[in-house]
């Protein structure tokens, strides 16, 4: 709530008579009487949270908020009453004497006294903190403006808000939980489901009364049961409904809506969904529910049969559960024969009506006959018939034309191979007719079997068909495709054979071992190696008939091979032609010039169809070693910055990729040691080694290091590289020998002497460095320096000195230095704490 209005000025008339006689009186101006909350002052208030549902325990709160009062006030209050669904909690802000309290049954009303102000005194904004109350459901707070006063003294009637502009809060003391659970994964067209609306209520206050829906897509309520068993709303519709659903606080029994619902008949396969909800004020979350599948139930069969044969026409995706299909007259899977419509046409009549047996596993079906020429159409019923309104679902139809004629005794070859190519498939196809006594093809006859063998060949010869040697008859004609024999000779017969039918047998013919010469094939394909040398497999070419059968009579046939794509040239033993023996030619000794991808080409004379190898790589050989990666500097005895690769490298700087056997090995310059982690030797992978973790010592400048191989390779050397000494450690066993202080020592017997303690260095050297100037001492010039020098001492483990000697004690006269020592101990370095400052005279 945000609203402002106007203080109301309120005064005595008593006291307006007395101050106009005292100024007469005394002849003073006159002075304007207090005001309660005089204009312009205004005061608002704002509901936090603005509109909004709440639930018990929720907070909300009033924030007051002044504008600076105009004149001064006496005895400034604010009162208010939050109502019965509030409960005051606690105060913030306000401006000091500041005093409020709450009263009332549930805290609900509160009065805070501000004292006397001035007429500019700012007022800072007072928040009423309050807390929901656990009220009944769907309680609404909207406080009027007269909920708030502001008022001096509390004789004052005070003022409130101009206006109550803030938004309603509805208190929700209850949360029902909506869910849909369909009792079926998938239904058939017309096949009825139940859905479940599952209603919980999770929330700490009663609902009361409400209604709940269902919405159906995809079908219609056939029947609707409400909580507690009564019935509800909607039958024949595609919305069901119950009312006067009342779930107490939690924690409460769940309570359910169940609501049946046919599917829909389709033309197809659909879907059928639903959604629910709640009359309004409830405050409630609803589940989903994801569509369930409407299959459309399929039938197949033949679409030809002899009269008088037995035809059979099954499911093709009849459910495996018997509540997913109602039929007609059964009620349980699997279909009964009243299930299916059968309507003859044309002169066809019926006869023979049973369940099928013959249909596949979890199929159903239905077997029947008719004896006169026309056509049957078949309809599978997926629900029972009743009145004009009720939803029937059915199936595609399934037409059978039923021919004339006698019934079928005999089988005859129509079509037959008259000579074939060993393992290469027939050029005819054989076929197959079913045929009445008089010699007719049966052409409705869409059942007979019929499978084919060999009724004579040469020994051990066998026929081989694709998808097997045996076929159903279509139209009276059984074809037989992809069909072959394994053995060249002469005599072979096929022999057609069917149940209950005379066999037939074809004409006689022979099989060759191949056909006619027609093109060339790599028998071997070429595979890589080095350039230069020998292949590694040598290409083998054959002569082929069309069927790619090698042509073994041929042995005058010429064969060239040639680089089809390539960088190089094809060089064989001999020649690169050869003439082949029984249909092929082995090549020997062949390698190409280069290194790189290949594809050879072989032709002929006689010229047939060229023959392209399979593609091939071969390398070209190694000749050297060379720095990829150049080691980079570093410090000493720690990894260096770049760490050194090595490629084994071709004369034109290729890396030899096919290279995993060269074993490299490297070396350092100048008397250094060079440590790697796993070893100086590295075995390379795909022509490259790269080395980790190596490090040099000692400290120096331009160091190289030396790749060399096994097998020898011309070695490489890296370019140069330094290596820092490492950063000393300061060390307090280091101790400079150093005067009494305020002393100094003498010139004639000059020499700086320093104690390690355990450090038992390897050698000890002198930084000693001129205070006046910061120039550095260097004995060998014997002159002082800009540049540190390390001077080295004399000694051995436990005292080491620096002695300075003949006329280079006069370049000490009157100075003063300090005395920095660096201790070498393995490959560390110390340098003392402390480091003296030493006056000489």
């Amino acid at each position: 709530m945000a609203a402002s209005r106007t203080a109301v000025p309120r005064t005595s008339w008593v006291l307006l008579l007395a101050a106009a006689f005292i100024a007469v009186l005394f002849g003073s101006p006159s002075v304007p009487p207090a005001r309660a909350i005089a204009p312009p002052a205004t005061f608002t208030v704002v509901q936090s949270p603005g509109t909004a549902s709440v639930q018990p325990g929720d907070a909300v709160s009033y924030t007051v908020d002044f504008a600076t009062a105009g004149t001064a006030v006496s005895f400034l209050f604010i009162e208010g009453s939050l109502g019965s669904a509030l409960s005051i909690d606690s105060f913030t802000g306000g401006l000091g004497p500041t005093n409020c309290t709450a009263s009332g049954a549930n805290n609900q009303n509160f009065s805070c006294n501000l004292g006397s102000l001035g007429a500019t005194t700012a007022i800072a904004p007072i928040t009423v903190n309050a807390t929901v109350r656990n009220v009944a459901d769907a309680t609404a707070v909207d406080l009027a403006a007269s909920a708030f006063v502001a008022k001096d003294g509390q004789a004052d009637p005070g003022v409130s808000p101009a206006s109550d502009n803030a938004g309603a809060l509805t208190i929700q003391n209850e949360n029902v939980q909506l869910t849909l659970t369909p009792s079926l994964a998938a239904v058939y067209e017309a096949g009825t489901v139940n859905i479940v609306v599952g209603l919980a209520n999770t929330g700490a206050g009663a609902t009361g009364a409400f209604a709940a829906n269902l919405a159906v897509s995809g079908g219609t309520v056939t029947n609707v049961v409400c909580p507690g068993g009564g019935p509800g709303t909607g039958s024949g519709t595609a919305t069901a409904g119950c009312s006067g659903i009342a779930i107490a606080a939690s924690p409460s029994a769940a309570q359910s809506m169940t609501v049946t619902v046919k599917a829909a008949n389709n033309t197809g396969a659909g879907a059928l969904s639903a959604s629910a909800s709640l009359s309004a004020g409830i405050f409630a979350t609803v589940g989903s529910m994801a569509p369930l599948t409407v299959n459309e139930l399929a039938i197949s069969g033949p679409a030809n049969a002899s009269s008088g044969a037995t035809v059979t026409v099954c499911t093709t995706n009849a459910p495996g559960d018997p509540a997913l299909i109602a039929g007609y007259p059964s009620t349980l899977n699997p279909l009964a024969v009243g299930d299916y419509v059968l309507t003859p046409a044309g002169g066809a009549s019926v006869s023979g009506l049973a369940t099928a047996t013959t249909c596949g596993a979890g199929q159903q079906g239905v077997s029947f006959t008719s004896n006169t020429a026309g056509t049957v159409s078949v309809v599978a019923r997926t629900n029972a018939p009743g009145t004009s309104t009720s939803v029937l679902g059915l199936s595609n139809t399934v037409t059978v034309t039923f021919g004339g004629g006698s019934a079928a005794t005999q089988l005859a070859f129509t079509a037959a191979p008259s000579s074939a190519v060993v393992g290469t498939a027939f050029g005819t196809s054989p076929v197959v007719a079913v045929r009445d006594s008089g010699g007719t093809l049966v052409s409705g006859d869409n059942t007979t079997q019929v499978t084919l063998s060999l009724a004579s060949a040469p020994g051990g010869a066998v026929l081989t068909c694709t998808g097997g040697n045996s076929r159903t008859a279509s139209g009276g004609l059984a074809t037989f495709n992809g069909c072959s024999v394994s053995t060249a000779g002469a005599g072979y017969v096929l022999r057609a054979t069917a149940t209950g039918l005379t066999q037939a047998d074809s004409p006689s013919f022979a099989a060759a071992t191949h056909g006619p010469a027609a093109k060339l094939g790599f028998l071997a394909q070429p595979a890589g190696t080095s350039a230069g040398s020998p292949l590694t497999t040598q290409p083998v070419v054959a002569v082929q008939d069309a069927a790619g059968a090698t042509v073994l009579s041929d042995s005058a046939t010429t064969v060239t091979l040639a680089v089809q794509s390539g960088p190089g040239t094809l060089t064989c033993s001999g020649s690169n032609s050869r003439t082949v023996s029984a249909g092929v030619a082995t090549f020997s000794g062949c390698a190409v010039s280069a290194g790189g991808t290949y594809v050879l080409r072989v032709t002929s004379s006689p010229v047939y169809t060229s023959a392209d190898s399979a593609s091939f790589s071969t390398g070209s050989p190694a000749t050297k070693l060379a720095f990829t990666t150049q080691p980079g500097s570093g410090v000493a005895g720690t990894a260096l910055a770049q760490q050194p690769v090595v490629a084994v490298r071709t004369a034109a700087d290729a890396t030899v990729t096919g290279d995993n056997t060269t074993a490299i090995t490297l070396a350092i310059s100048g008397g250094a040691t060079l440590t790697c982690t796993g070893g100086l030797s590295k075995t390379v992978t795909a022509g490259v080694a790269s080395f980790a973790g190596c490090s040099v010592t000692p400290a120096g400048e331009n160091y190289t290091i030396t790749a060399t191989s096994s097998p020898v390779l011309t070695s490489a050397t890296s370019g140069g590289f330094n290596v820092t000494a490492s950063t000393p450690t300061s060390s307090t066993q280091l101790v400079v020998a150093t005067p009494a202080a305020g002393t100094s020592i003498p010139r004639s017997r000059l020499s700086f002497v320093v104690a390690d303690g355990t450090l038992t260095p390897a050698a000890m050297k002198f930084i000693i460095k001129r205070t006046s100037d910061n120039k550095y001492w260097n004995s060998d010039t014997g002159a002082w320096e800009a540049t540190a020098y390390q001077n080295a001492a004399t000694g051995a483990d436990g005292s080491w000195k620096l002695e300075i000697a003949g006329a280079a004690r006069r370049q000490f006269a009157g100075v003063s230095v300090t005395v920095e020592v660096r201790a070498t101990v393995a490959s560390a370095t110390y340098v003392n704490a402390s480091i003296p400052t030493i006056a000489i005279r």
